[in-house]
């Protein structure tokens, strides 16, 4: 099932699932309300861009990697290539890679995909420093939370 175009209500996707436009709209499914970037991105407590070559064959510019806390106190790692490039704001459920409770499990997660990837770079030739995640730069948005004046 792919995701369509086509809105129902103003904010909700829907799943268009390959059928002719004629049949489509009467096999549409909500999905669920987009974000904006900005909703989206207030999530993420920490971020490191990885650049691709120029010559990547898939046509991918850098890979994001980020930590975000959920409203229920849960944590998720995603990574996602070109996310600034796609049609919703809103990752993919496949762009995470790691959700779950510890702050320390979801550190770990992010620093070994940090690592997988900044690899994958240099192999292709490409200077690709990028600082380990740390335990210190989630503190202060996670304290804000903590005391009302951030979100999630």
């Amino acid at each position: 099932m792919t995701i369509g175009t086509d809105l129902a209500l103003p904010g909700y996707v829907l799943a268009d699932a390959g059928y002719p436009p004629r049949a489509r709209h009467c096999l549409m499914e909500v999905r669920r309300p987009m974000k904006s970037r900005t909703e989206v991105q207030a999530r993420w407590y920490a971020t490191r861009t990885i650049p691709m070559p120029a010559d990547d064959e898939r046509g991918i510019d850098s890979i994001l990697i980020w930590i975000e806390h959920r409203a229920e106190g849960e944590w998720a790692v995603g990574r996602a290539s070109d996310l600034a490039q796609r049609d919703y704001a809103e990752p993919r459920d496949t762009d995470y890679v790691f959700a779950g409770f510890d702050i320390d499990d979801a550190l770990e997660a992010a620093n070994n995909a940090l690592e997988d990837d900044v690899t994958a770079s240099e192999l292709d030739g490409m200077d690709a420093n990028a600082r380990p995640f740390t335990l210190a730069e989630l503190q202060e948005p996670l304290n804000e939370w903590f005391w009302g004046r951030r979100d999630s």
